[in-house]
């Protein structure tokens, strides 16, 4: 009976060690430009240091989310997955280096930019704590919004997408 008892608290202590498991959704290829989601990716857990990346169907240089154009990717984050989103994450280009820059929506909090990184064209990876008060949940979800104004197939009227399409990523 004791070596039962030692043998399943050594696998609960390996099992919890263990480094955070990811996963993904894809987003199917519905809107014109460079800002059309193509997938998201989750690496993480509660009150860990998590990687959300998002890549787009199509490639695009980082001067294109610069804070005076119209365009912008956005990571919309929803704390208790609610509906009601608490912290939002905008991307943007400052001196040709892509940042996050997070907003408490109903804070008021603004936080340190965190540095995006760009493996390829059409991917926007970045990794930060999610120690904050507005991910301090045990369930957090997730929405990305873009918007593009720039590319010739999204002028006169912005071409606009939505990851999920309807309802939220559940991220944990």
């Amino acid at each position: 009976m004791k070596r039962s008892l030692v043998v399943v608290f050594v696998l609960l202590m390996v099992f919890s060690a263990l480094p955070a498991l990811g996963h993904g959704a894809n987003d199917p290829d519905e809107v014109e430009g460079f800002l059309d989601i193509a997938r998201v990716e989750f690496k993480g857990q509660a009150r860990g240091t998590n990687t959300v990346t998002v890549i787009t169907q199509e490639g695009f240089v980082c001067n294109y989310l610069n804070p005076s154009d119209d365009n912008y990717l956005k990571l919309q984050f929803d704390k208790k997955s609610n509906g009601s989103i608490d912290l939002i994450g905008t991307f943007r280009c400052v001196d040709n280096k892509l940042y996050l820059a997070l907003h408490g929506k109903k804070t008021g909090s603004n936080y340190e930019e965190v540095r995006a990184k760009r493996p390829r064209a059409n991917t926007t990876k970045v990794t930060f704590p999610f120690d904050i008060p507005e991910l301090d949940a045990k369930h957090v979800s997730l929405i990305v919004k873009t918007k593009d104004h720039t590319n010739v197939d999204c002028i006169p009227a912005a071409c606009r997408d939505r990851f999920p399409d309807s309802g939220e990523f559940s991220l944990y």
